[in-house]
């Protein structure tokens, strides 16, 4: 039987001379002595040290040649390298994420398409002890870096009052008007007067002066002809965002208070 030709090696012949051990040993290392190591291969592309992936290149540069073909090196993009530009707001030191704003004012200008805060704010930074603009009290550093109201109660008693509230109430009932609307011409509009008998509504006694939601649209009415009546003045104000059941309760129990 043929043995291994190491010296001192007793194994059975497998290959080149050598048993499975040496020959294995020779294979993974280029040695069958296992003393020296055989060096690893690096990518042939110039500049690159990355290991060995397949056909003389590292796995990035494979990936590229696979996608752009045999003239990859021509057609393939360059790797973005990272800018040191800051934040395009004043006084924000934070790095450039996308199109010139830092990752904080980038994501206000998605959410509400104004980088400068929220509801349009003007972003200022804040100090401990900065006084809230709406009750005047102290501004915590804790609160937030942006935090401009001491607390989420004078936001919005800042932002719901004065001429301000009443525009954005009166636009937030616009749109709502808009999303749920049907076609309304002034012929429909003058029919349901004449169903009516040209009186209100609600009461059948004095002539009405404007239109009234039956199901309001903050409470998810349409505004639709089949959701349209006409009513005096003091019955849509009276009436107001309920439904007209809730609204009847409350007149009968005003009533018989007055009793």
């Amino acid at each position: 039987m043929r043995l291994c030709e190491i010296k001192g090696c007793d194994g059975k012949f497998v290959a080149r001379g050598w048993c499975r051990k040496h020959y294995m040993q020779w294979k993974r290392t280029g040695d069958p002595l296992g003393t020296a190591r055989r060096p690893k291969p690096t990518c042939g592309e110039d500049g690159c040290e990355r290991d060995h992936y397949a056909k003389q290149l590292c796995h990035r540069h494979y990936q590229l040649a696979k996608k752009w073909g045999k003239n990859w090196r021509e057609l393939a993009r360059p790797t973005p390298q990272p800018r040191a530009e800051t934040c395009f707001v004043d006084e924000c030191p934070n790095p450039v994420l996308a199109v010139g704003y830092c990752g904080s004012h980038y994501q206000r200008l998605q959410k509400y398409g104004d980088p400068l805060g929220f509801r349009h704010r003007p972003w200022t930074p804040r100090l401990n002890g900065a006084a809230c603009p709406w009750c005047g009290g102290a501004v915590k550093r804790s609160a937030g870096k942006h935090k401009v109201f001491c607390s989420s109660g004078c936001a919005d008693a800042s932002w719901t009052a004065g001429p301000n509230g009443i525009r954005h109430n009166s636009r937030r009932r616009s749109a709502l008007a808009r999303e749920k609307a049907d076609l309304i011409t002034e012929r429909d509009l003058a029919r349901l007067l004449a169903r009516q008998g040209g009186l209100c509504a609600y009461c059948r006694l004095a002539a009405p002066a404007s239109i009234d939601h039956i199901v309001p649209l903050k409470l998810g009415g349409r505004h639709s002809i089949g959701n349209l009546a006409w009513a005096c003045g003091s019955c849509n104000s009276s009436k107001s965002d309920r439904l007209l059941f809730a609204w009847r309760v409350t007149q009968r129990r005003a009533l018989a208070l007055a009793a």
